[in-house]
């Protein structure tokens, strides 16, 4: 059971690496058991750490098996993975930190999360909450789809309004400045020569709850180009239900409004975190999937000790 210190080192090392425990053992030599047994003992006194707790952090979840853990993280770098997203949990873990380190946050970017909407106040009693853009985004193009494919389904599939939802989709989610208005290209499916604004036009005489979720969605673009808090506080006012995906969209906004006014006044965002959950996910998949969490939350915290989140 016992291996030369040099060659831990080196097990620890290639754990670092986008490889899984078995090609680890192949490269040295060694059992899949003796490999995640290093790894194992590497992180047996592994402790969170308290130290420190930057001014600015994003929440988000990433899902395991049948489960979501949270993961948290600063501007610059992984802070922490807990097993659960679990209020209770994430609760229990941020109060091991002191109440002048808590009280120093200023900033906690997430989703529209509902639930860490409340527990942020309880936690963070300075903090002012910022709606990552991308998920204001990300709600919008999903109700312009959401309307779109319900139109399709009532559609003859031979219809050129059918044709132009079903190829031409992606023209639904551009900026209308960014159509091409000038010079007709032939549109595959439609079997025609059409500009991008003719087709989209074409489309919106027939169905105007298209059209107007696809104003608002086109006005919430310009307010995020421009960062006028102004102009999507005005949009979200003076928005009238047409008994749409949209509807519920606003609604959402409704309730988060002091989020998404303050994403457009900071610079914060959930970028970090986002790109450290395809890391997360890349570490599953190399390994074929964790059926233990515990595993997986070794492997995780093992690349995150020697920096390489």
């Amino acid at each position: 059971r016992n291996i030369s210190k040099p060659l831990r080192l080196q097990v620890i090392r290639l754990a670092m690496e986008d490889i899984s425990e078995k090609v680890i053992g192949f490269i040295l030599r060694l059992s899949h058991s003796t490999v995640h047994r290093v790894i194992n003992d590497e992180l047996q006194d592994y402790r969170y750490d308290y130290s420190h707790l930057p001014a600015v952090l994003s929440f988000d979840e990433i899902r395991i098996s049948r489960s979501y853990a949270f993961v948290y993280a600063s501007p610059d770098s992984f802070m922490e993975i807990l097993p659960s997203r679990d209020l209770n949990t994430i609760r229990s873990y941020f109060y091991g930190f002191s109440l002048k380190q808590r009280q120093a946050v200023t900033h906690v970017v997430m989703d529209m999360n509902a639930s860490y909407a409340t527990l942020v106040p309880e936690l963070f009693p300075n903090a002012q909450i910022v709606i990552d853009r991308f998920h204001i985004v990300q709600l919008m193009t999903r109700a312009i789809n959401t309307i779109r494919t319900g139109i399709q389904h009532l559609l003859d599939k031979h219809s050129r309004e059918y044709k132009i939802m079903k190829n031409g989709w992606r023209l639904f989610l551009k900026k209308y400045s960014n159509l091409e208005t000038a010079h007709r290209k032939y549109m595959r499916g439609l079997n025609e020569y059409i500009t991008e604004e003719e087709a989209i036009t074409l489309v919106f005489k027939s169905f105007p709850v298209l059209e107007a979720a696809y104003l608002v969605y086109q006005e919430a673009l310009e307010a995020m180009d421009k960062r006028s808090p102004e102009l999507i506080h005005a949009l979200i006012r003076t928005y009238k239900p047409v008994g749409s995906a949209m509807d519920v969209t606003i609604g959402t906004f409704k309730r988060n409004l002091k989020g998404i006014l303050e994403s457009l006044r900071c610079p914060w965002s959930n970028g970090k975190i986002e790109g450290i959950n395809r890391r997360l996910k890349q570490i599953a998949r190399t390994a074929y999937g964790y059926q233990n969490l515990g595993n997986y939350m070794r492997r995780i915290r093992i690349q995150m000790k020697y920096g390489k989140f």
